[in-house]
C-alpha cells in the first residue's frame, strides 16, 4: 500500500467497524475476520496512555455479533480525529453517544487482508 493510500485505507477498516457496531448482522463479515479478537479494556482516564486491564475477550465473529447485540438502541459511534498507523497497529480515538449521553474512548486494532482481527476496546473513564 503506498503511503498516500495509507490514510485512506486504515479509515475505511474502522468506518466498516462503525458500520458493524449500527447493523452487525449487515456489516459484520465485511468489517472483521472470522477469527477476530476484540478485548474489552475497563475505562481510563482520557489523559492516561495506558488502557485499562482487559475485562472480556470476544473471539470469532460469531461471539462478537453477540456482543455488539447486547449495545442499546440509539446508539451511535463516530471517529474523533485521524486514524494513525502506530508500526503497523491502527490507533483512532472515538466518541459515542446514546440518548444524548457522550463518551469516547481508543481503539487500537490490526488488520488483515483489510479486515479487522484484533482489536482492543478501550473507554474512557467518564470525567467528573
Amino acid at each position: 500500500m503506498s503511503a498516500a493510500a495509507a490514510p485512506a485505507a486504515l479509515t475505511a477498516a474502522l468506518t466498516r467497524w462503525i458500520d458493524a457496531i449500527h447493523q452487525p448482522g449487515a456489516h459484520l463479515a465485511a468489517a472483521v475476520t472470522d477469527d477476530v479478537r476484540v478485548e474489552r479494556h475497563a475505562p481510563a482516564p482520557r489523559a492516561d496512555a495506558a488502557p485499562g486491564a482487559v475485562v472480556e475477550v470476544f473471539e470469532g465473529r460469531a461471539a462478537v455479533a453477540a456482543w455488539l447485540a447486547k449495545s442499546p438502541a440509539g446508539l451511535t459511534f463516530g471517529l474523533e480525529g485521524e486514524v494513525a498507523d502506530e508500526a503497523g497497529v491502527l490507533v483512532a480515538l472515538y466518541w459515542y453517544e446514546v440518548d444524548g449521553f457522550k463518551n469516547g474512548g481508543r481503539w487500537r486494532a490490526s488488520t488483515r487482508d483489510g479486515r479487522i482481527a484484533l482489536l482492543a476496546h478501550q473507554p474512557f473513564a467518564l470525567e467528573p
